[in-house]
């Protein structure tokens, strides 16, 4: 069953979170999620059909010239690797690196559930993801022990 905006925002302030428009010209919502002792802005869109949910949010940044940005890469693709529900890219156009997730409402007479399972791995993947990632950006923390050893430099 399609999806509307204001059935969107019931169903995220039921479970919870305080919703604001986004501050683009896209139709969806912002809700702040909390991850790694941080509050976490998170867009929450619905696609044209209303069939589709889209979940995204900026992670961190990583400019091309830092000598990190192999480990950066790195840990993206072993995160990507590991999750089928949240994935990590990185835009060279704007040095982002967000974090995405999507969901299929058809054939749900009540979305509920599925959205409140998908919040809960997407903040879980944020806990885990944000850290490491930003880490990996400053030259802290390049990838951890968690990175299958196949993910090297011929990788990226």
């Amino acid at each position: 069953m399609p999806i509307q905006l204001n059935q969107l925002r019931d169903i995220l302030q039921r479970l919870g979170y305080s919703t604001t428009a986004m501050e683009s010209s896209e139709p969806g919502l912002s809700i702040a999620m909390p991850a790694h002792g941080k509050s976490v802005k998170v867009d929450v869109l619905p696609d044209q059909s209303g069939e589709n949910l889209h979940l995204r949010s900026l992670v961190s940044y990583c400019e091309e010239s830092r000598p990190s940005l192999p480990d950066v890469l790195r840990a993206l693709a072993a995160f990507n690797l590991s999750n089928r529900t949240v994935r990590l890219g990185w835009n060279a156009g704007d040095k982002a690196i967000l974090a995405c997730a999507d969901l299929w409402l058809i054939g749900e007479a009540s979305p509920v559930r599925s959205i409140e399972h998908l919040l809960l791995c997407y903040q879980l993947e944020l806990e885990v993801c944000g850290p490491v990632l930003r880490g990996a950006v400053l030259g802290q923390n390049p990838v951890d022990s968690n990175v299958p050893a196949e993910i090297d430099d011929d990788w990226i």
